[in-house]
C-alpha cells in the first residue's frame, strides 16, 4: 500500500530537515510511501541535509499551506495521503500505526493523530509552553467534532476526490472547514493515540500572539461572520472574544500541577490572546488582509 506523506514549508530549513530524518527511519517500508515536500516560499530554496530516494520537492506559488497541501494532493501517487508540518517530529511508526489504523477500521476513511508538545526545558517550561499545552492540537476533540489539525492527518485519496481540495484562499482554519466537508460527504474519521507526532510548543508571547492573530481570518469563515453579509453573527463573534473566557478558566484552574501564581499568568495570557483576536477581527472587517 503506497503511502503520500505532504509537508508544506515556508522558511523553515531547520525544522524540516529534523522532519525529514524521522521519516528516513520508518518502520514502514521505504519503499512503499513517498515525501512531498511542497515550497511555498516565492524567493528562496529548500536546503536540508535529507536525501532520500522517495523525497520529492516541489513548489506552489500561491501563499499559504492549504495551496501547498493541494499542490501535493494533486501529484501524490498513494492510496493514502498523510500530512504533518515541517516542525513535526514523526514517531519512528507513524506511517506503520496509521496504516493498520485503517486496516482495523474500515469504516474509517480519515485519521486524526495525536500530537504531542514538548517544551525547550521540561523542568522550567515558559508560561507561553503552558499554555500550548492546555490548548493547542486538541485532536481527540477535533475528531469528535468531525476534523483534525493538518499537523497529523491521513485520509484515502477518495476522500479529496469527493469532498474537494482545501479552500486555498484561508491561511488558517482549512483543516477544519475540510473536515466538515469530508464528513458531510459520509467520510467517518477515528483518533489514534498511538499515530503519534511531536510538535513543539511556542515558547514566547510574541510567538502566541502572532498564532493569534493568523487563526482569526479562518475563524471569520468557519462561523459565517463576516460583517458585511453577516452582521449580527459577526458583532456576537466580537462580543464573545471580548468577554472573559469562563470555560477557559475552569480548564486552567483544574491543572493543580501548576501553581496558583502559573495558572493565573496563564489565564491573564488566554485573555490576552483573546483581545489580540478581537483587534485583528475588527481589522479584518475593515477589509484587512488575512496574515499568514
Amino acid at each position: 500500500m503506497l503511502v503520500s506523506i505532504i509537508i508544506p514549508v515556508f522558511r523553515n530549513n531547520k525544522g524540516l530537515d529534523s522532519c525529514l530524518k524521522a521519516l528516513e527511519v520508518q518502520t514502514w517500508p521505504r519503499d512503499q510511501f513517498e515525501i512531498l515536500v511542497v515550497n511555498n516560499d516565492p524567493e528562496k530554496e529548500i536546503d536540508v541535509q535529507a536525501d532520500a530516494g522517495n523525497l520529492h520537492f516541489l513548489r506552489e506559488m500561491t501563499p499559504g499551506s492549504y495551496a501547498a497541501r493541494n499542490k501535493g494532493i494533486n501529484e501524490a501517487r498513494g492510496e493514502i495521503t498523510g500530512f504533518c508540518d515541517s516542525d513535526c517530529i514523526p514517531s519512528r511508526d507513524w506511517i506503520e500505526k496509521a496504516v493498520s489504523f485503517f486496516k482495523k477500521n474500515p469504516d474509517c476513511t480519515r485519521l486524526a493523530g495525536k500530537i504531542e508538545l514538548f517544551t525547550k526545558n521540561p523542568e522550567k517550561p515558559a508560561t507561553a509552553e503552558i499554555y500550548e499545552q492546555i490548548f493547542a492540537f486538541r485532536q481527540k476533540d477535533y475528531a469528535i467534532k468531525g476534523a483534525a489539525a493538518t499537523a497529523n492527518m491521513f485520509a484515502y485519496r477518495s476522500v479529496f476526490a469527493d469532498a474537494g481540495l482545501f479552500r486555498q484562499d484561508l491561511m488558517s482554519g482549512g483543516d477544519l472547514e475540510w473536515g466538515r466537508r469530508a464528513q458531510k460527504a459520509g467520510h467517518a474519521i477515528g483518533f489514534s493515540p498511538e499515530v503519534v507526532v511531536k510538535h513543539p510548543a511556542r515558547k514566547s508571547l510574541q510567538e502566541l500572539i502572532l498564532k493569534s492573530r493568523r487563526v482569526v481570518s479562518g475563524y471569520i469563515v468557519l462561523h459565517d461572520a463576516r460583517f458585511r453579509t453577516n452582521p449580527g453573527r459577526a458583532v456576537l463573534h466580537a462580543l464573545i472574544m471580548l468577554k472573559p473566557p469562563l470555560g477557559s478558566a475552569r480548564m486552567i484552574f483544574a491543572r493543580r500541577d501548576l501553581t496558583l501564581w502559573r495558572r493565573t499568568a496563564v489565564y491573564g495570557l488566554e485573555y490576552l490572546l483573546k483581545l489580540v483576536q478581537l483587534g485583528e477581527f475588527i481589522r479584518l472587517q475593515a477589509g484587512g488582509s488575512p496574515r499568514r
